[in-house]
């Protein structure tokens, strides 16, 4: 199978996922694993929430024996509701 050279985005500020693009084209992914989720959610308020954040942790471990690096990701997604009450309706980490 060719490899094809990533495009990388034009007009945005550099972030992790445009350095991660000359790598991709060189590396070949192995295994993937959902090792934990959770999700929680309170009961639907009138109106969509007033906030989405997502927030994304990274480790890697460099393996130089065997010639592999090891990522490992921790994604967080928050709602946070602008009503009276507020506070956090929805939350899914994996």
């Amino acid at each position: 199978m060719a490899k094809t050279k990533p495009k990388l985005l034009v007009g945005r500020s550099t972030t992790r996922l445009d350095l991660a693009a000359p790598v991709s084209a060189r590396v070949q992914i192995k295994h993937v694993v959902l090792a934990e989720a959770a999700a929680s959610r309170k009961a639907r308020q009138k109106g969509p929430p007033a906030d989405l954040t997502l927030n994304v942790n990274v480790k890697t471990e460099a393996n130089r024996k065997e010639h592999l690096i090891e990522v490992l990701p921790r994604f967080t997604l928050v709602a946070m509701d602008q009503g009276e009450n507020g506070g956090e309706q929805l939350r899914i980490e994996a």
